[in-house]
């Protein structure tokens, strides 16, 4: 299964310690879309948790 571009921004994030910036360039995307994307993937996160 293919990581989604929220998959991958978070994994970009915190495993290899990129900036939003290098992110989006890697996923050719802006920068406020790894903003949401990282939201979104850190709610999942939370939400996981909490169950």
């Amino acid at each position: 299964m293919a990581l989604s571009l929220v998959g991958k921004a978070f994994l970009l994030a915190h495993l290899a310690g990129l900036s939003y910036a290098e992110i989006a360039g890697r996923l050719a995307v802006s920068t406020s879309s790894v903003k949401q994307y990282l939201a979104r993937a850190n709610r999942e996160c939370l939400f996981a948790i909490a169950l």
